[in-house]
């Protein structure tokens, strides 16, 4: 698939950070004819408003409406945010969810991965303090992993 130009990618970032949000993900997907640009924002702190969607959708178009002519002939525009199925990422995005409940794949200490549900209860750094959800009588209380051991992780719902 393509790409969008350097320049103009930036100046997406750049507008995106003056409204004190994150560029999470860029990318054009689909096929000639029909190209979706999917832009992805989060916040590092708060929550993404629809207001804040609706601001970036209209001035991603105008931006892209200047530079009509190296996009493919019919695009369309997707802004949103990452959704509860988007791995985590960034520190941030681990801080943000303290609290919740996490799949999490890690690498052990002998380099095994090892694949569970925790509750994030607190991070000290870049370590992720996990409690194991269900954890039995006499079972360990707590589990400390750093976030560079993490192979995956995604807030699980609850209900």
């Amino acid at each position: 698939m393509g790409f969008l130009p350097h320049s103009i990618e930036q100046r997406l970032r750049d507008e995106i950070e003056r409204l004190g949000l994150v560029l999470v993900d860029l990318r054009l997907r689909g096929e000639r004819g029909s190209t979706i640009i999917e832009i992805v924002i989060d916040a590092e702190v708060d929550y993404v408003s629809i207001e804040q969607l609706a601001e970036i959708n209209r001035w991603s178009g105008e931006l892209f409406d200047e530079i009509e002519a190296e996009l493919p002939s019919r695009y369309r525009i997707e802004v949103s945010t990452p959704g509860l199925s988007r791995p985590l990422e960034h520190q941030w995005q681990y801080r943000k969810n303290v609290g919740r409940l996490l799949k999490i794949s890690y690498r052990d200490d002998a380099e095994t991965v090892r694949s569970d549900l925790f509750r994030l209860v607190d991070m000290a750094g870049s370590a992720l303090i996990l409690a194991p959800k269900g954890r039995k009588k006499g079972e360990e209380q707590s589990l400390t992993v750093d976030v560079d051991r993490v192979v995956k992780a995604i807030v699980e719902p609850e209900f």
